[in-house]
């Protein structure tokens, strides 16, 4: 098990920061040496995993397991980088017109609690924090939250926002990082 936890966060504050790329490269970094991971889409409203790996946006991934967990969590998990068995990959799926509910209604913790067995880092790639409350929504299941900033693009009042959720411990272990320096 990494000291820094198994369930890492990675948000930002809006889109367009690069938190997907962070969350992508953060899970290859681990894969490198030779952490079982999962890199898990939890972006339902603008995912963006789906385009490191040439699937679709609609293949079946957390969405399809949210509204239905009685279904088997490992249905979703997908092959991740070519030539490792160490990377594995849930998807987004199909964007759904009620995200806050399907994170809120317990099936989250649920995937989470399961692929926590399976593996020894968890990267998921959550929802901006200031367009829509889904990140606050599950942020009790992440060990580290790494809040995405983009040099010359973050604006210094997401910062003051975000140094408030962390205050508030509505983000575990918030860490920044600066993006695009």
């Amino acid at each position: 098990k990494s000291s820094l936890g198994n369930v890492v966060y990675v948000t930002s504050g809006k889109i367009g920061e690069g938190k997907s790329l962070i969350a992508y490269n953060l899970s290859v970094a681990f894969t490198s040496i030779n952490k079982k991971v999962l890199l898990v889409g939890a972006d339902l409203r603008s995912p963006e995993i789906h385009n490191y790996f040439s699937m679709g946006i609609n293949t079946k991934g957390l969405t399809d397991y949210l509204q239905h967990p009685d279904s088997n969590w490992q249905d979703i998990i997908y092959p991740g980088l070519e030539n490792s068995k160490m990377h594995h990959i849930c998807l987004s799926g199909s964007i759904p017109p009620n995200a806050p509910q399907l994170l809120s209604s317990g099936a989250f913790e649920n995937f989470i609690v399961q692929a926590k067995s399976f593996y020894d880092i968890i990267i998921v790639d959550t929802a901006p924090t200031m367009p829509v409350t889904d990140t606050l929504l599950i942020a009790d299941y992440a060990d580290v939250t790494l809040f995405v900033t983009r040099a010359g693009v973050t604006d210094k009042t997401i910062l003051q926002e975000a140094n408030e959720l962390n205050r508030r411990d509505k983000l575990k272990n918030m860490a920044f990082v600066l993006n695009d320096t």
